[in-house]
């Protein structure tokens, strides 16, 4: 049932749908709008930091993973915009580091327990 829609509509579309969720699927589409504004404002930065054709690539496929009717697995899909890594790698800060680490090993741990428990992890 996906179709193709302006990225604001299936953005509307997730937050709407996340305000009738309840339990993990709740947490799951949270998570979802939380990586696109991640990606957003990494691919603001890759565009005035890094590169521009890289900035470009990230926010084509950025559009391109929102500009549908209901977004879904968009952490599985930005995995592939390399330049995400290029941003990480230059935090030299080491509190800001620490807990950039640490907030992903908690995702890790509640999204392997999730995947491992038979429920829906992306």
């Amino acid at each position: 049932y996906k179709t193709f829609k302006f990225p604001w509509i299936g953005i509307k579309s997730l937050i709407d749908f996340t305000a009738f969720q309840q339990g993990n699927y709740y947490y799951l589409f949270i998570g979802e709008f939380i990586a696109i504004i991640f990606t957003f404002f990494l691919t603001i930065y890759t565009i005035f930091k890094i590169r521009l054709s890289y900035g470009i690539y990230m926010l084509v496929n950025l559009l391109l993973f929102t500009s549908t009717s209901f977004i879904m697995s968009t952490p599985r899909y930005i995995l592939v915009l390399f330049p995400i890594y290029f941003c990480l790698a230059k935090i030299r800060n080491k509190i800001l580091l620490t807990l950039v680490s640490l907030l992903f090993i908690i995702l890790l741990i509640r999204l392997s327990n999730l995947y491992t428990e038979g429920d829906w992890a992306y």
